[in-house]
């Protein structure tokens, strides 16, 4: 076998490997957000659910000074789902009324993930903040859009706990 003839053996052999890592490199973020989607999943026996998600992002919360309204609690018994839905809603609410009031500068109607950047940019939140943010989102969606599967209604509360505190903090900023 002369030199020519192995490396154009050595390229077949590693063109589809090569090709998919230059897959995954080009589209991580876009893999990122569809792992981050997954309400669950299982790989050689491990498998990580929604709830252990939630206490991870729970663990990276400082402040748990709010309590949930008995509205919430009524809401998360008939559907905690839509407890959550709720909770990120007022959120959302209460993040464009900040902006809003702030006069922070945006063009038109922007995705939460620039103004997570917007409210970081301004400091509203912190970087723990906007990661605890973008996982609180990432849940939220996962809910909303694949209603299968079962939240309880401790984790409904406990996601609401957590989006409150964050929303509370950005209520209470001023400039």
């Amino acid at each position: 076998m002369s030199v020519l003839e192995f490396i154009s053996s050595l390229l077949k052999s590693l063109a589809w490997p090569l090709f998919f890592i230059l897959l995954i490199l080009i589209f991580r973020e876009q893999f990122k957000q569809i792992f981050n989607a997954v309400i669950s999943i299982k790989i050689g026996g491990v498998e990580v659910q929604l709830a252990d998600r939630l206490k991870a992002v729970r663990k990276d919360s400082e402040i748990f000074s709010f309590q949930p309204d008995m509205r919430l609690e009524r809401i998360a018994e008939i559907s905690p789902i839509l407890a959550i839905k709720d909770a990120w809603d007022k959120f959302e609410l209460i993040v464009q009324e900040k902006i809003r009031e702030l006069n922070i500068e945006r063009a038109g109607r922007m995705q939460m993930n620039e103004l997570f950047g917007l409210l970081k940019m301004n400091r509203l939140i912190s970087d723990d903040e906007m990661g605890m943010l973008i996982n609180l989102r990432s849940i939220r969606n996962a809910l909303v859009h694949k209603p299968s599967y079962n939240v309880s209604r401790e984790e409904a509360v406990n996601y609401a706990k957590l989006i409150h505190s964050i929303a509370n903090k950005i209520e209470d900023f001023k400039k």
